[in-house]
């Protein structure tokens, strides 16, 4: 500091009053605000409030009682300084030591990729640092959290060391809000289905998914399992479902995500915690202190709460070294805390194989061989013979690799593929794409096919397979038989030897009035029977049928005539009933068909029935039987778990010697 002197001369002495000292206050007012008073008071004010009668303001110090004592003045109140609370470190982080981590490596994840699959993140708190993000949220156009939920996750994993509220595992890994969960802390699997294809897309490296369903959605199985295959770790939160056993919740339970669940900060599992075999690891889950939405901070339980802890503590092995997913999971693994609870086992159900402990793993995280890995997306594909499909080959750097490699293509005999271009050349830390073009001969039978692409550079040598299902057209129907009858004919045929590997629509009945001369005479559905009314008797007619799928139409079928006549033949009369009216999704439908004689309602012993469910979709599933000598013959339908709800049509058609065919029906409804 510099003291600047200002002398000049005086003859007399002069001696200066010192200012009034100054005090800062805050005066409240019974009616209305009355700066005139403050001021009168010798008052400098500061701010006139618009919500409450106050003023803020700083006044002589012998002003304050007079202030108090005025009949207008509600209340005088020092405008004292208040302090942000001092940072702490939760005890999960603690428990885990993460801060010697830190110390230890210089490691606090900096710069690695963690994406927050949940409600999203309070992008305001002063305590977090949102890199960026998306909602998949109808109704939402920010990621911003309105939850609170996706927020105190994200404060496990990665809250700022700024002094301030709380500390993270991995402190300075770049946060990323995937907004997946509404505002009631709930979302569809389209949405998370989604989230998992952004993060792909956006080269993220931890996955954290605080959330489970009871169920197994094919979709969200399929893509953490790309994600997985992209080099993606996904960690999930087992479910708080126990302590039964087996009670473990997806996704946690796919193999390539690592299950979590709780402990308290004794070591002890939860009760809540869910167990399973699927289980990896525990951690910190109980009474977990965390930010929370509107800059605020909030204590949680859950294995919700536990799941970050491992989701951060996978940010600081990835900064320390780069891993593949299969080999975090084995450091985890191996660097886990036997604790008192498992007994001396290795693994248990209830703790997988122990406490995360961040110090260790990132202690077992090593520096690797520069590689590269190669990926294809889609890795299946689905192809008609004679048409051509297409999948990106994905060269990425591992561990700093940079080069040029060399790409193949081997396909089986009916296939052919091509690399376009067959040389990439690989950045450190980089990627590069070729387009595999895989093309199907006409003449190719259907079946799923192998197509392997191998990269190579030097001593290195690394292969990603595509899966090309080929489809064609499907054999021709079988075993058609034509019933005369009254002006009708029946027919009946089975189904063809080969779908052509994609599933039979519908049938195409030709007719003629000559031999080989059939033309098309109506389409029907996927059903194996059918009956022709329009139809002369004492005319011959001859039949074919093909088969239908979404490559084309099948071959022809066998022929068979028939000729329709005012026939002696007795009629039949079929009975179709169900056990119950209505049933729910998993139950089985027990089926009964009588079939008697329509005069003299007498069983009919050796009649062939054939039985078409058809669900609220149209769908139908076929059965066929022959009747005991009392004229029964019993069916059963198990209703798939995923089936859809309405009303489903149980129809029979019953053929016997001697009878004109005879059809019955009911109907059930799936609730």
């Amino acid at each position: 500091m510099i003291i600047l002197f200002f002398v000049a001369p005086f003859f007399a002495s002069v001696t200066l009053a010192q200012p009034a000292e100054r005090v800062p206050i805050i005066i409240g007012f019974k009616e209305a605000q009355d700066a005139g008073l403050v001021r009168s008071q010798g008052g400098e004010i500061k701010y006139v409030y618009q919500h409450i009668l106050a003023i803020a303001a700083s006044v002589p110090q012998q002003a304050v009682d007079a202030l108090k004592k005025n009949p207008k003045v509600a209340y005088v109140e020092p405008d004292f300084e208040v302090y942000a609370l001092p940072q702490t470190t939760p005890w999960g982080i603690q428990k885990i030591n993460a801060p010697q981590a830190w110390t230890a490596f210089s490691d606090k994840g900096t710069g690695i990729k963690v994406a927050i699959l949940d409600t999203g993140i309070d992008t305001a708190h002063p305590d977090l640092r949102v890199a960026g993000g998306v909602t998949y949220v109808i109704g939402t156009t920010t990621y911003n959290d309105d939850h609170g939920h996706g927020t105190h996750v994200a404060g496990i994993v990665a809250a700022l060391d700024n002094g301030i509220g709380v500390v993270g595992v991995a402190p300075e890994a770049a946060l990323y809000a995937v907004k997946v969960l509404n505002s009631q802390g709930s979302g569809s699997i389209s949405a998370i289905d989604m989230g998992i294809e952004w993060c792909i897309s956006k080269g993220i490296q931890v996955i954290s998914m605080s959330f489970g369903a009871s169920s197994d959605p094919i979709s969200l199985h399929q893509e953490c399992d790309a994600a997985y295959n992209a080099g993606i770790v996904l960690v999930a939160a087992a479910g708080n479902s126990g302590p039964g056993p087996e009670t473990t919740t997806y996704p946690a339970k796919y193999s390539s995500v690592i299950a979590v669940g709780a402990t308290d900060s004794n070591d002890v599992v939860a009760d809540w915690s869910s167990r399973g075999q699927e289980l990896w690891v525990t951690a910190p889950g109980v009474s977990v202190y965390s930010t929370y939405m509107g800059s605020s901070y909030a204590t949680m339980s859950g294995t919700s709460m536990a799941c970050p802890h491992v989701t951060g503590t996978v940010a600081l092995i990835l900064k320390r070294a780069a891993h593949t997913p299969a080999e975090v999971r084995s450091i985890l693994q191996r660097t886990a805390v036997k604790t008192a609870g498992m007994n001396g086992w290795t693994w248990t159900s209830a703790y997988g194989f122990g406490r995360v402990d961040a110090y260790a793993a990132v202690s077992a995280a090593q520096t690797l061989t520069p590689d590269f890995s190669v990926s294809a997306s889609p890795s299946a594909l689905t192809i008609g013979a004679g048409a051509s499909g297409s999948s990106t080959i994905t060269v990425t750097s591992l561990n700093g690799f940079s080069g040029t490699v060399l790409l193949t293509a081997s396909a089986p005999t009916g296939l052919s593929a091509a690399l376009d271009p067959s040389s990439l050349a690989i950045a450190s830390g980089g990627s590069n794409s070729s387009k595999l073009s895989v093309t199907v001969s006409p003449d190719t039978p259907a079946g799923a096919y192998t197509v392997t692409v191998t990269g190579t550079s030097g001593s290195l040598s690394h292969s990603a397979t595509v899966t090309v299902n080929v489809q064609t057209k499907p054999s021709a129907p079988q075993n058609l038989k034509a019933t005369a009858g009254d002006a009708q004919v029946t027919l009946s045929w089975s189904a063809p030897s080969s779908d052509g590997g994609s599933p039979i629509t519908n049938y195409k009945i030709y007719r003629g009035n000559v031999q080989g001369g059939e033309t098309p005479l109506t389409t029907t559905g996927n059903v194996l029977a059918y009956t022709d009314t329009a139809v002369t008797n004492g005319q011959t007619y001859y039949y074919q049928v093909t088969a239908i799928n979404s490559i084309g139409e099948s071959a022809r079928s066998n022929e068979v005539s028939a000729t329709p006549s005012a026939s002696s033949a007795r009629s039949l009369t079929v009975l179709v009933t169900t056990d119950k009216t209505s049933y729910r999704r998993g139950s089985m439908v027990y089926i009964t068909v009588n079939v008697t004689d329509s005069s003299t309602k007498s069983g009919i012993g050796g009649a062939a029935v054939t039985v078409t469910v058809t669900d609220s979709k149209g769908v139908p599933t076929i059965r066929t039987g022959i009747t005991d000598s009392n004229g029964f013959v019993y069916f059963k339908y198990k209703i798939q778990p995923k089936a859809p709800l309405g009303t489903y049509r149980v129809t029979a058609l019953a053929l016997a010697t001697g009878y004109d065919p005879g059809n019955g029906s009911t109907t059930f409804v799936v609730v």
